[in-house]
């Protein structure tokens, strides 16, 4: 036959039972006070982290912008000042044949002056 089941005996007499209650329990209060910490602190970390991202891009997109602008006003300059340069080469070239007989009939009286007195 088999034997009747016995009734076990009691592992901690009440006083142990209490304070081991009482110290899980404080214990597991411990851990969630550390895990509410935690998450609070990850929840303001990535707040400021965010908020500084934000500064950063904003700032940089300002600076950014304010470079563009001024090497599209440096670029009209040059583009001026080029076509300003073309404009005087072109009037250059167009004088160039006047100024060639001008210099050329200048140096032909001179030295013919010059033969005539000697």
């Amino acid at each position: 036959m088999s034997a009747l089941p016995v009734k076990p005996t009691l592992r901690h007499s009440v006083p142990e039972w209490t304070s081991n209650n009482l110290e899980l329990s404080s214990t597991a209060q411990h851990e969630r006070h550390v895990s509410h910490f935690i998450r609070q602190e990850g929840r303001a970390l990535r707040n400021e982290t965010n908020c500084q991202t934000d500064w950063d891009e904003t700032d940089t997109n300002r600076r950014l912008s304010d470079r563009i602008w001024d090497v599209s006003q440096w670029r009209d300059a040059l583009d001026v000042c080029a076509k300003k340069v073309d404009d005087e080469m072109d009037a250059l070239t167009l004088v160039n044949p006047v100024i060639s007989t001008s210099v050329w009939s200048k140096l032909l009286l001179t030295f013919s002056s010059h033969v005539l007195t000697v």
